[in-house]
């Protein structure tokens, strides 16, 4: 897929998907990165099918924001995500809906003043689910526990393994093979034909860029506030 074609002087943000659900692809996150800092985009990271299977750098992998959630291999509950933002980027970005605990302060209960903390808190939306942060702690102690790395080694070997056994039952996988040991995921080609992914385009002065599939590409609309 050539994204020097896809992301331009009108694309603002170019959506990442650590690995791709439907085959394992594992896009070259760092190219693309360069690709749109040359066009002035941001570049944000989804991490939700990947986070919790191999350590992860945010300031190496040069991200203005990364996504993810506990429910998948995080071993967590759902109701609870997580979102990083740049931290030279949180004082120019304005969320949409300024609701309460996006303030300085939460409490004060002032719709006439829309005083955004200086800080992350000001990308929070609703009241944090409590039950949902306590049953998380454990997942996260366990990873910590055992060591990223030695998860990631022990999902290659498992991953290396589950294509070594498909390949001597004659079954074609359709994770491409410069993934493979990057990701636990892997998917056979069971039909003889690939499923098609449409690709769309809205009309929208500033575009956004998907890079999250082998052979698939979509853009959409994406509006983003900025403090004059």
């Amino acid at each position: 897929m050539n994204y020097e074609k896809m992301v331009d002087r009108n694309t603002l943000i170019v959506p990442l998907t650590r690995v791709c659900f439907k085959n394992g692809f594992v896009p070259r996150s760092n190219a693309i990165t360069q690709i749109a800092r040359r066009s002035g985009a941001f570049v944000m990271l989804d991490d939700y099918q990947d986070c919790g299977t191999r350590p992860v750098d945010v300031k190496a992998l040069d991200l203005d924001f990364l996504v993810t959630g506990t429910l998948k291999y995080l071993l967590g509950p759902p109701g609870l995500a997580f979102m990083y933002v740049r931290k030279e980027l949180i004082s120019s970005l304005v969320p949409r809906s300024p609701d309460g605990l996006r303030k300085q302060n939460p409490f004060a209960f002032d719709p006439q003043h829309i005083d955004l903390s200086p800080t992350a808190r000001r990308f929070e939306s609703g009241s944090p689910s409590v039950p949902n942060v306590y049953a998380a702690v454990p997942g996260f102690r366990l990873l910590q526990e055992i060591g990223m790395e030695n998860v990631a080694a022990h999902i290659e070997r498992l991953t290396q393994a589950l294509l070594s056994r498909a390949s001597d039952l004659s079954i074609r996988a359709k994770t491409p093979a410069d993934s493979v040991g990057h990701w636990w995921y892997c998917s056979a080609k069971i039909r003889p034909h690939w499923s098609r992914s449409s690709l769309k385009a809205a009309s929208s002065h500033r575009t956004v860029t998907t890079a999250c599939g082998y052979r698939s590409m979509c853009t959409t609309r994406w509006t983003m506030w900025r403090q004059s």
